[in-house]
């Protein structure tokens, strides 16, 4: 399981809410996939997170290239990555890890 510090550490620009202690129980990357206490990965690059909210979303990656949907409420964390397949991959490998001890800063 990740949290939002792990979350965090990963892509450590963010918008919405500072949410310490938040965790999170499933990644997704299908906007309508049923997703309990989920981090959403729009890997398609929808711009709509509606679906994924209404799914159970509760955080989300978010491209740096594209603004934020109006709609995103502002308790709705989002992280800021430059690439969202390579982020995506990034997720994969802590959440298979299973351990915060194997997330490190990106480099740069």
């Amino acid at each position: 399981m990740l949290s939002y510090e792990d979350i965090l550490l990963l892509f450590p620009e963010a918008k919405g809410i500072r949410f310490p202690g938040l965790t999170f129980g499933m990644i997704a990357t299908d906007p309508g996939e049923k997703m309990s206490k989920g981090l959403y990965v729009p890997l398609d690059g929808g711009a709509d997170l509606l679906g994924p909210i209404e799914s159970g979303a509760i955080a989300s990656l978010w491209p740096k290239d594209m603004a934020v949907p109006a709609h995103v409420p502002n308790h709705f964390p989002l992280f800021i990555v430059d690439d969202m397949k390579l982020a995506h991959e990034r997720l994969i490998a802590c959440w298979e890890g299973g351990s915060d001890k194997q997330i490190k800063p990106p480099r740069g």
